[in-house]
């Protein structure tokens, strides 16, 4: 399972970076936080990353919403 989030998030990674189905790659993103969010805040992490918390994630979804939201640019390949 862990293999396949992985796969995921690294195809989103070239899908942003090669400008290659955005809005496709975004929200794929925001289940990918929004799930590793609930399963760090129940165990009951703590919220700093540097103990291990779940800040990176909160960070990292509140980016790919504002891609969402104000769209990624001018230079994007449509699909």
């Amino acid at each position: 399972m862990l293999k396949l989030l992985g796969i995921c998030e690294i195809l989103a990674a070239v899908s942003l970076f090669t400008g290659i189905a955005i809005d496709a790659a975004l929200w794929a993103l925001v289940l990918l936080f929004v799930s590793s969010i609930m399963v760090q805040w129940l165990k009951q992490r703590k919220y700093w990353a540097k103990e291990g918390g779940w800040e990176y994630d909160v960070m990292m979804l509140v980016c790919c919403f504002l891609l969402i939201v104000f769209g990624p640019g001018s230079f994007v390949v449509p699909l």
